[in-house]
């Protein structure tokens, strides 16, 4: 899982819209997703439970991830708890990502293994002995139905939606899926969608926003039974629709329904940027207009600022050539801050591509700048930091640089559809969450070919100092990573050059190797012919061996009474043997013995050290005793220096 995905999951699971602090709080749990939640929920003190205390041994049991995949009608998220948590613990986080209150959420029932089956909210998870994943189906309390909306309900959740402020709305209806007619009644044009009871009435005003370009705070709805026009925040299945289909029909405000200002409306400018941005407030305030007059619904307010900073917008309201599109952008843009960074004409594929496309070595990172037009930060960051010398020389230089504006509900939809696709669906997640007033976004990028990944993303409410050290800091890294890259590509790409050569080597050597492989059979039979040749001599030397031992006359006996030569023999490798001699025995005798044990004449000769003398050069019919090799004497056996000389005869 990236930082993008982690990043997504922890704002979803804490409710938490700051993408700062949310990223803050996870560089401190080093990126680890459960203790960043847990830390976020208040959840990270020690567990008085099996896995929080050490054992009587001593030592601490290792503490274990469970996996639950709860599921609420046809919605099913995945919570990972370490167990050494409580069920109370995964009963606010799965609440948090079912968008219910914790005081709402009942497990149907425990796995059948769980040690008890109806465990309460302090119970520590370790003591259920549960398995490794687990699926886990949640209702609705049932007597959280009656309960009034108040203070205390809204105390239990901290996302927009709590289920509990809609008490009219069962079980049933949050997981029942509605068919909706819905007819743009500008152009008569009929758009037929479905989405759960659960949805809020403001994410179906977003989705009709991305069919009908009518921005949310825009549209003018008709076909509720109800005459009040429904809150934002209330459910779909709270609005008592039909479930087989319903009709309704949205329209945008007129002109002419807009309140007049009281003093001259300035003409935008672009020396500075602050018409856009002075809307917001006034924007904001007549957005809660039509809650604010239940018997009113026609008299809608919008402010007639915002609509005149449209006239020199940076994008069109439906950005269908995106080509042409951001050449408006870069345009408009330059005209309106007088100037900021080269922006791409291109696709975001396409800029990726430009971006990490080529080589390790001319690869640069990807910044990817998203304007909102509504928001009061908008102009201070353009004007004072994306336009400032030192960050536009240094985008310059060091990234890709890629703009769009999500002012129009039709451009935002559009950019999260082609984000989702290229730079993740945590990304998206991520900006869609943003809210206005928390625009203008920078997301750098890196990557290598089609593989792309988000490490940083950079709000409006940085200082320029802060920017920098971001934009640098992000460079660096970037740059420990090219080096790698460099060195991996570098080392792939002599490999590729060695296998070229290789082959071409192999290709032109063909015909020698064959002779080499001839050649090498004629050297096989000759090295079988020396080896059958040197096992022949080698049975030749046994057999004559055992010729000798045959004609060697038995050693005498210990009580023997005749004279007895006893002699040592010193072979070529050092050892020594015995053996004792009549000392009547011919020198033949003795010649023998040594040619029994290997030391043929013909290979060996026998040496008496003093005087010197070659046994083999003496008359072998003479005995020991003549040659004084009597009572005892140490003979020496040598290689012969001439093999091929013939010393002496055997008797």
């Amino acid at each position: 899982m990236d930082k993008n995905e982690i990043l997504a999951n922890f704002q979803a699971c804490t409710g938490n819209e700051d993408i700062g602090e949310s990223m803050a709080i996870l560089e401190q749990c080093d990126w680890n997703l459960q203790t960043a939640v847990n830390a976020a929920i208040g959840t990270q003190e020690p567990m008085q439970g099996v896995h929080g205390a050490q054992a009587s041994n001593g030592h601490r049991t290792p503490e274990i991830m469970l996996t639950f995949s709860c599921k609420l009608g046809g919605v099913v998220k995945d919570v990972a708890l370490l167990d050494s948590n409580t069920v109370g613990d995964l009963k606010q986080i799965a609440s948090i990502e079912l968008g219910i209150t914790a005081a709402e959420t009942q497990f149907e029932e425990w796995p059948v293994q769980s040690a008890i089956p109806h465990p309460s909210d302090d119970t520590v998870l370790s003591t259920l002995h549960l398995p490794h994943l687990n699926h886990m189906n949640i209702k609705m309390h049932p007597h959280l139905n009656d309960v009034s909306i108040g203070v205390e309900a809204d105390d239990f959740n901290p996302l927009p939606l709590p289920c509990s402020a809609f008490p009219q709305s069962s079980e049933m209806d949050l997981t029942t899926t509605y068919t909706l007619h819905i007819t743009d009644n500008r152009n008569n044009k009929v758009q037929i969608i479905q989405c759960e009871g659960s949805k809020s009435f403001y994410e179906l005003k977003q989705d009709v926003a991305a069919f009908t370009n009518i921005s949310p705070r825009n549209q003018i709805w008709k076909g509720f039974s109800s005459q009040k026009t429904p809150n934002d925040q209330s459910t779909v299945a709270s609005l008592k629709l039909n479930k087989t289909l319903h009709e309704l029909n949205v329209d945008e405000i007129a002109p002419q329904n807009m309140p007049q200002p009281t003093t001259p409306t300035p003409t935008p400018t672009h020396s500075n940027g602050l018409d856009a941005d002075s809307s917001s407030d006034e924007d904001d305030m007549f957005m809660d207009a039509p809650s604010a007059l239940d018997d009113e619904d026609d008299l809608i307010f919008v402010s007639t600022t915002s609509m005149a900073s449209r006239i020199n917008q940076l994008m069109p309201e439906k950005a269908i050539d995106v080509h042409v599109a951001l050449e408006q952008f870069k345009s408009e843009f330059m005209s309106r801050y007088h100037g900021g960074p080269d922006f791409l004409p291109l696709s975001l594929k396409d800029a990726t591509v430009k971006a990490f496309g080529s080589d390790a070595r001319k690869r640069k990172l990807l910044a990817i700048y998203i304007h909102h037009d509504q928001s009061i930060q908008a102009n201070v960051f353009c004007s004072q930091l994306l336009c400032s010398d030192a960050v536009t020389n240094f985008l310059e230089q060091h990234f890709v640089s890629w703009a769009w504006d999500v002012t129009s509900a039709y451009n935002k939809e559009r950019f999260l559809q082609e984000c989702k696709q290229i730079l993740g669906s945590g990304v998206a997640d991520t900006v869609r969450k943003v809210k206005k007033d928390n625009y203008p976004l920078l997301l750098i990028a890196h990557g290598r070919g089609r593989q792309c990944e988000v490490n940083a993303i950079i709000q409006a409410n940085s200082d320029l100092n802060e920017l920098m050290a971001k934009l640098v800091n992000a460079y660096e890294e970037s740059e420990e990573r090219k080096q790698q890259e460099i060195k991996e590509e570098d080392a792939r790409i002599a490999r590729e050059n060695i296998k070229l050569e290789q082959e071409e080597a192999y290709r032109m050597s063909l015909e020698a190797d064959r002779a080499k492989v001839e050649a090498e059979l004629l050297e096989a039979r000759r090295v079988e012919e020396l080896e059958e040749q040197k096992r022949m001599e080698e049975t030749k030397k046994e057999e004559d061996m055992e010729r000798l031992r045959s004609s060697i006359p038995d050693e005498p006996s210990p009580d023997c009474k005749e004279p007895l030569s006893k002699v040592r023999f010193r072979a070529p490798d050092g050892t020594t043997f015995m053996r004792t001699f009549l000392a009547s025995e011919k020198l033949q005798t003795l010649v023998n013995f040594v040619g029994s044990k290997g030391y043929t004449p013909q290979t060996h000769r026998v040496l008496k050290p003093w005087p010197k003398t070659n046994l083999l050069t003496l008359d072998m019919s003479s005995s020991l005793q003549s040659n004084k090799i009597f009572p005892q004497e140490t003979l020496i056996i040598e290689e012969n220096p001439d093999q091929d000389s013939d010393t002496s005869s055997e008797s």
